[in-house]
């Protein structure tokens, strides 16, 4: 062994140890602590040594996954459990810890539905689904996102694990801030789920946060909770035949023109509903 192999040695036995001359910084990404880098020596400036560790962070939390940026096997786990074809907590834990969440400690279920209301500049929808997974990963790593399939609109459901409604919370507001300002252009709703403490609860926390969020755009409320949605948490148990015979009772027999010009709240609502049962069941 030469005299430089051998210095090596010693520096990587001192950063193990984490010694005397040895600096430690915490690699972190939102609440979440993902590792640590330790260094010998005077290191760069504080706001250097920030920008390395946000980066690094970044970089641990991607080696944790294999399926880090496969949208593809993110889309099928969230739409599985959304619609039911992963059902049971097993399974659904087992195929979420595939890509790095852990859902043992339950979560919750947030959306994001985005408008444009003038014409946009190349694939607006990926660009939405793309900021959302961006600001997912600072506030709250091991969460999963994936666009729906909409006629009109973009719609990112979002699945996260949390052991309390705290980390929701935390998701929403980084959203609110996050999503209206860096799509132009485009109207944003947010909506939220209450917390559930199993996985299994997860499908019932989606409908949730789908009947919150249209209740949202059709009141123009974002941020808004399904707890916020006052009777309307009645319609979530509502199934296909009743909605048919509402709708068919008040608003199908009016003219259209009327119907915009007087619908209700109740009404719009229900009618989004119906409009979008094709994607989920509620």
């Amino acid at each position: 062994m030469n005299l430089i192999e051998q210095l090596e040695q010693e520096e990587i036995a001192r950063l193990t140890e984490g010694g005397k001359g040895v600096t430690s910084i915490e690699l972190a990404l939102g609440d979440e602590v993902v590792g640590e880098v330790r260094y010998i020596g005077e290191g760069a400036d504080a706001e250097t040594l920030d920008v390395f560790a946000a980066f690094a962070a970044l970089e641990v939390e991607r080696a944790r996954s294999a399926e880090w940026g496969n949208e593809g096997a993110v889309s099928e786990v969230v739409q599985g459990i959304m619609g039911g074809s992963l059902s049971g907590a097993e399974e659904i834990s087992a195929a979420s810890a595939e890509l790095g969440t852990d859902l043992s400690r339950g979560g919750g279920v947030l959306m994001a539905r985005a408008h444009s209301g003038s014409a946009q500049d190349g694939d607006w929808r990926s660009r939405v689904l793309d900021l959302t997974v961006r600001t997912l990963r600072t506030v709250a790593s091991g969460s999963m996102a994936a666009m729906g399939e909409e006629e009109e609109g973009a719609v990112v459901t979002i699945i996260v694990p949390a052991a309390d409604e705290d980390r929701l919370l935390r998701v929403e507001e980084a959203l609110v801030r996050e999503l209206p300002r860096s799509l132009a252009g485009l109207t944003v709703t947010i909506a939220r789920s209450r917390h559930v403490s199993d996985p299994e609860s997860l499908e019932r926390a989606g409908r949730e946060a789908h009947l919150a969020l249209n209740v949202g755009e059709a009141e123009g409320r974002s941020p808004i909770a399904f707890e916020e949605t006052g009777a309307y948490r009645l319609l979530l148990g509502t199934g296909q035949d009743e909605l048919m015979s509402f709708y068919s009772e008040t608003v199908e027999p009016v003219s259209y023109t009327h119907l915009r010009a007087h619908e209700t709240p109740e009404h719009l609502v229900c009618r989004l509903l119906l409009e979008k049962k094709k994607k989920i069941n509620l």
